[in-house]
């Protein structure tokens, strides 16, 4: 169990009383018991024991035969589990199970799960014997079958049916421990009674709170939440049970109902804040009573919530670097993601956990499970590490083949976040997904894609294409951001796919659609015509929808998604000047004024460089007809382009200048890679270099590095007819100018100088 509480719990309780009738024995088989258990306790080891069992079980009566499987297990623990000598006892014990009482059955059973050992034959004997001996059983017999059944996963239908009647029956008998332990038993079983049973002990946990200690209340609330069970009083109950009496209780209490409050969804700042600071002060203490599980639990809580205790989660880190061999492989994936959740990025931890990886040699021992969320994590926070990530990567592949869907995706949308590039591993996703792609659900796919897209992946357009038509044939099941993010990773890899983009723009568009445009965040409705622009595909429809919805919620877009709309409505030659002008006209006093939500999701955030420029150079050739495009032109060269022309004016070689790091520093200041090929001439020209008439020559020689058939490391002979979109770093004329070639079919090379 995640937090680890069951062991401890039942081996604490298990024994608390016994109640019902006790099993009768002969005055023979009284004197022959206790004449084997004196001599099975003589044996000084495993192998003495297992003989002398081995040399007796055959004349085993039931309750002899359930009473040394139990001693077995109490002595010895899961050591024997693996001998045949123990088999023979176990199946001695199922031919005797028809004849066995409650407390015989409970104890068999009990060793089973201290073995470890699933034994079908005497499992299935025992639920079968079961429900015929409830009645005579002890609520605590009662409990310690449940765990039994827990322990082992085993799930009768009709026995566990028939127990949680009995229970339900019973229920005034019943004492906090055995509640206990039946409501964390069925919790983890699958049977029809289950949600009436917890209907019934959940109310019965509430209203008798007072008699139950700390840590049977903690483990009640944790199976409630364990299930889904929420029940709004019994949570502020324990809460405030447990935030009034913290001292009194101890870390495994704690940390199960920490767990249960992130089961649920559940916060309280005055409880959660008197945990951290427990936790701080055990830490500094050396950590003792906090175990390495409840650590990482607890981080991971307080990161499903949201809650960030700053000095808490340092305190956390540094106990965590001074030996993070002390933390299981699952608990290390517990707590690093706790800390993604929290954005907290502790450089000493990441770089000491990165080390541990790869020489502790830790990354060996990750399941699929750890590998994919060691990943998320690093991508969460940013942090780029790349033996790590190859580290990750190269032993996630030979568990490709016991990959979860949403493993798949997360783990390529981690390292595409990261953009880091791992060849090996994309081979072995494109080789073992094809499969199971109809087991992905359409967000594990919009991920695959999208992290594709974020690593440009060119090595099998094939692939991309099949998942891209294997989502358009399960439109009604996707979400808006299950469409935005594939059009955009097919732009970033230059793979057009005409039919996904037309089925969208029909899905999307139609009357009555389950998923219209006006359920699209600005940022999906961005990137989803942007995408289209990109990819050269139009679709009427669609873009008028755009642009009734840009107009309609324009404060709610950001600068940057404002300029990608306007950007691809004039390469698509769309859109009308009254259109154009009611969207500069209401972005441009948020553009001049400085901003008033910095960070925010409004058109009132920082508008940089490019969100100016982008929308200039779009709509240059209509200047002068959009009365606000002169406001947000002189935003532009009053922040942006003065600044630039001035520093180019200044720039002194032979002086040295500004000096490299100035340099540098200048240019991170503006924020700005490039101002487009208008502005960009302007600013050459501040700098004293002038255009002159283009050479055939040398015309030629740029085309030949584009588009030449014979030059190897032309973009033309890299991409093919993928040059001829506009997110490849060719100049727009350059594609326009091969566009044009190809049509007239004539070769690439000794094409005419002029465009």
């Amino acid at each position: 169990d995640p937090d680890g509480s069951l062991p401890q719990f039942y081996d604490l309780h298990c024994n608390v009383r016994k109640v019902g009738p006790k099993n009768l024995l002969t005055e023979e088989q009284r004197l022959r018991l206790q004449s084997f258990v004196e001599r099975f306790d003589a044996t000084a080891g495993l192998e003495p024991a297992l003989r002398l069992v081995a040399s007796e079980v055959h004349a085993f009566f039931p309750f002899q035969t359930c009473k040394t499987m139990q001693r077995l297990a109490k002595r010895f623990g899961a050591a024997p589990a693996a001998d045949p000598r123990l088999a023979r006892l176990a199946e001695r014990c199922a031919d005797a199970m028809s004849g066995a009482d409650g407390v015989s059955i409970s104890r068999a059973l009990w060793a089973l799960g201290k073995f470890g050992m699933r034994n079908e034959p005497l499992l299935a004997a025992a639920a079968a014997r079961v429900p015929g001996v409830l009645e005579e059983c002890g609520p605590i017999t009662i409990a310690t079958i449940w765990n039994a059944f827990e322990v082992l996963q085993f799930e009768d239908e009709r026995c566990l049916g028939c127990m949680a009647n009995e229970i339900l029956r019973r229920l005034e008998e019943c004492d906090p421990p055995e509640v206990a332990i039946v409501l964390h038993a069925a919790a983890q079983l699958r049977f029809e009674a289950r949600d009436s049973l917890f209907a019934t002990l959940v109310p019965h946990v509430r209203q008798n709170e007072g008699t139950f200690s700390l840590r049977h209340l903690a483990v009640c609330f944790h199976a409630s939440a364990r299930l889904g069970f929420r029940d709004e009083a019994l949570c502020q109950l324990v809460v405030s049970r447990f935030a009034r009496s913290l001292a009194d209780a101890d870390a495994l209490a704690i940390t199960s109902a920490v767990y249960a409050c992130g089961l649920l969804a559940y916060f309280d700042k005055t409880l959660f804040e008197a945990v951290a600071l427990y936790m701080e002060r055990a830490l500094r203490k050396g950590g003792r009573g906090l175990e390495s599980q409840q650590i990482s639990n607890m981080v991971y809580t307080f990161g499903k919530l949201g809650f960030h205790p700053e000095q808490m989660l340092r305190t956390v880190a540094q106990h965590a670097v001074s030996d993070l061999w002390r933390f299981k492989a699952q608990e290390l994936d517990n707590l690093t993601y706790g800390f993604a959740l929290l954005k907290f990025r502790d450089e000493p931890y990441l770089g000491r956990l990165c080390h541990h990886l790869i020489e502790g040699g830790r990354v060996q021992s990750l399941d699929a499970q750890s590998l994919v969320s060691m990943a998320y994590s690093m991508a969460l926070l940013g942090y780029l590490h790349h033996p790590a990530l190859r580290a990750i990567g190269d032993h996630a592949i030979p568990k490709l083949p016991v990959f979860k869907p949403e493993e798949f995706s997360i783990l390529v949308y981690s390292l595409g976040v990261l953009n880091f590039r791992h060849h090996d591993l994309l081979r072995a996703v494109v080789e073992q997904s094809p499969p199971v792609l109809p087991m992905f659900s359409t967000q594990n796919i919009s991920n695959l894609l999208h992290g594709l897209g974020l690593v440009a992946f060119d090595r099998d357009d094939d692939y991309v294409r099949t998942v891209a038509l294997h989502l358009a044939s399960r439109l009604p099941e996707c979400s808006a951001q299950d469409l935005a993010n594939p059009i955009t990773a097919l732009m970033r890899m230059c793979i057009p796919h005409d039919g996904l983009l037309r089925a969208i723009a029909e899905f999307v568009t139609k009357p009555g659609s389950t998923l219209p445009l006006v359920g699209f965040t600005s940022q999906e409705i961005a990137n989803t015509v942007y995408g289209f622009d990109a990819l050269q595909v139009f679709d009427r429809r669609l873009f008028e929808q755009v642009a009734e919805q840009t107009l309609r919620r324009l404060e709610e877009f950001i600068p940057q998604e404002v300029a990608n709309v306007i950007w691809a409505f004039s390469k698509q030659s769309f859109g009308t000047l009254d259109w154009f002008e009611q969207v500069l006209a209401r972005c441009a006093p948020h553009a001049e004024a400085m901003p008033k939500s910095p960070g925010s999701h409004t058109l009132a955030t920082e508008w940089c460089g490019e969100d100016l420029e982008k929308p200039l150079a779009a709509l240059w050739h209509v200047r002068d007809q959009l009365p606000s495009y002169k406001r947000l032109e002189t935003v532009f060269r009053a922040r942006f382009l003065s600044r630039i022309a001035e520093f180019l004016r200044s720039i002194e070689p032979p002086r040295n200048r500004p000096a490299p790091d100035q340099y540098q520093k200048d240019f991170a200041r503006w924020d700005l890679y490039q101002v487009g090929p208008l502005f960009t001439e302007e600013l050459l020209g501040a700098a004293g270099v002038r255009r002159v008439a283009a050479s055939a020559e040398a015309t030629s020689e740029l085309l030949k590095h584009y588009v030449g058939a014979s030059n190897e490391a032309s973009l033309l002979a890299r991409y093919g007819e993928k040059v001829l979109f506009s997110v490849l770093p060719a100049a727009r004329w350059v594609s326009s100018h091969l566009r044009f070639r190809l049509a007239l079919s004539a070769p690439a090379d000794g094409l005419p100088a002029g465009p």
